[in-house]
Order: structure tokens, then C-alpha cells, then sequence
């Protein structure tokens, strides 16, 4: 909108070093501290991406490489660093064959290679950023969560893997956050390596984290996993959980 486009809040770029400030003000924390919390944060991706033959930054980083501003790791929007930012100049492709288990049946595929969806949604957030209630959270989001955990009669504690869409690590905060993990949680918010070093193919990055989230399903059919997608500005939601075990129940699309 024109207060938006007077402050020069036009592209992803400059919008979310906003949510990021505002993150490290709503939780008290002093700029270094938060700096290194990112670091941090990301260091586990990096740790992943190097043993992905897929990632299209295959280089382990430490949190303090990553934090650290330098002629090579030069702020690209206060406070991300080069490194903590994703690349859409990348080379990658990825699809999945979608289809019923009749189908698949008929087709011969092997019960091993199915994995179901068993919940599903997509929400909006209020759409001109200068317009919600505060910079540091989603409600939308959160409802979203609420709603496919409960489509999948399952809890955020079941779940295995995670793959969140990780353009910015703003985005990650927000919903560890509205999911009620804490930073010290074992278990890593990517599959892939995440945008920034798997590699960000723009929003057909979550088609890859699917793709892979496929393959971890299959080698362990007891467990689930949960990507999120996101667009714009923490603006449009897409999340969905899996498992190569068969939902309890037939699945039915809904629009909560």
C-alpha cells in the first residue's frame, strides 16, 4: 500500500529484516545474542546441506562464519548476513507422482513407495503488512496449524521430521513458535538443508522438501513429517503432514 511503498517496503529483501527486528525486540535480547541465535540456527541446516547430494551449497558453516559480517558475508538486509539469505539462482528441479492408492494399485507401484497425506490446509495472513497486529508472529498461521494437526488427528509431538519453509530465518521463528517448539529442540526444522543451502528454487522449494520427505517417510513407515510452505511477506500458508502409514480414516479435502 502507499505507506508500505514510501518506506520502501517492496520486496521480501527488505521486509522481512523487519519481522526479524521485531522478533529480537519482542524477546528481549540483545543484538549479538539474537545475531549468534541465527547463527545457530542455521549452522544445523548447513550441516545437513553438505551431505545432501542435492544441495546446491554442499559447505558446513559455522554459527559464528554465518553470523559474522565480513567483505565475503556482507549484511544484505539488517541483520541478515549474505549467508543467511536464500538463492534463487540455482539449477533444480523436482516433482512427485500424485495419485489414489487404487490407481497406484493398477499401476503395479509397491505398497513400500506409497505415503499419505493425512492433513492439509492453506491460509492467508492479513495481506498489507502495515495492517497487522504486530511484526513478530502469525496468527493466521497458527490457526493453520491448529487445523491440519487436528484434519490429521495428530500432535506437534509426533511428529518426526519437519521441513519449514526457510526463505528467511525469520520465517523459522515464527513457526517454531506457533508450533510451541523451543530453540533447544532436537529435532531440525529441515529435511533438505533449507533455502538458503539446499538452494531456494523460489516456491517450488517445497516441492523439493516434499520430494525428500517422501524418501524419509518410506525408510521409516511408523513416522510423520510436517512441510510448511510460505509466500510473500509470512502472507500465504500451505502446510501438509505425511506418513507412509494410512490415515485411520479416509481422506476428505476440507477448507477450514
Amino acid at each position: 500500500n502507499d505507506v508500505e511503498r514510501a518506506h520502501g517496503m517492496v520486496a521480501p529483501i527488505v521486509t522481512y529484516p523487519l519481522f526479524e527486528n521485531a522478533l529480537r525486540h519482542n524477546m528481549g535480547i540483545a543484538l549479538k545474542e539474537h545475531q549468534l541465535a541465527i547463527g545457530e540456527l542455521f549452522a544445523a541446516f548447513t550441516e545437513l546441506a553438505r551431505d545432501n547430494p542435492f544441495a546446491w551449497f554442499p559447505t558446513q558453516r559455522s554459527a559464528e562464519e554465518i553470523a559474522t559480517p565480513t567483505p565475503v558475508n556482507r549484511y544484505i538486509g539488517f541483520p541478515y548476513t549474505k549467508y543467511m539469505n536464500a538463492v534463487m539462482q540455482v539449477n533444480q528441479s523436482a516433482s512427485v507422482l500424485l495419485t489414489s492408492d487404487v490407481k497406484a494399485s493398477q499401476l503395479g507401484i509397491d505398497e513400500s513407495r506409497w505415503v499419505y497425506l493425512h492433513g492439509h490446509c492453506d491460509v492467508s495472513e492479513i495481506w498489507h503488512v502495515s495492517e497487522r497486529i504486530d511484526f513478530h508472529s502469525s496468527p493466521a498461521l497458527e490457526a493453520g496449524l491448529a487445523s491440519v494437526f487436528e484434519m490429521a488427528g495428530t500432535t506437534v509431538d509426533e511428529i518426526n521430521h519437519f521441513d519449514v519453509y526457510s526463505c528467511f530465518s525469520a520465517v523459522l521463528e515464527v513457526t517454531r513458535k506457533a508450533l510451541g517448539m523451543t530453540p533447544d529442540d532436537p529435532r531440525l526444522l529441515t529435511v533438505t538443508g533449507g533455502l538458503p543451502y539446499f538452494g531456494g528454487a523460489g516456491n517450488n522449494y517445497s516441492m523439493h522438501a516434499i520430494a525428500t520427505m517422501m524418501d524419509r517417510l518410506r525408510s521409516a513407515p511408523g513416522e510423520r513429517g510436517l512441510v510448511t510452505a510460505n509466500g510473500w511477506y509470512l502472507t500465504k500458508h500451505a502446510l501438509g503432514i505425511y506418513s507412509a502409514m494410512p490415515p485411520e480414516s479416509p481422506f476428505r479435502p476440507q477448507d477450514p
